[in-house]
């Protein structure tokens, strides 16, 4: 599962999750669940910097991240990132 594709097709992906996790679900309330946990649907005062839901940017990570901690998880993340298409902030690869 991929952060890009549950914010692109969040639906989809849960449905997907549902399956592989082999939950029983029904669409509708399914779709009602996503609908109202949207970032779009939270509550200002709930959202934003300093709130546990920060942002949904796809990699605003790498504006909330200090390098130190990005380089850690890159470390020690290396080669799972490497495998699945991540690239690194440095643009270099795996560990």
């Amino acid at each position: 599962m991929r952060y890009e594709r549950m914010r692109e097709e969040t639906l989809g992906e849960m449905r997907h999750l549902a399956h592989v996790l082999d939950l029983p679900y029904d669409i509708d309330q399914l779709a009602v669940a996503v609908e109202r946990r949207a970032y779009e649907n939270i509550p200002a005062d709930r959202k934003g910097p300093g709130k546990f839901v920060r942002n949904t940017q796809v990699g605003g990570w790498r504006n909330d991240l200090e390098q130190q901690e990005i380089k850690r998880i890159e470390n020690g993340l290396g080669d799972f990132l490497t495998e699945h298409g991540y690239a690194f902030v440095d643009g270099e690869g795996g560990s």
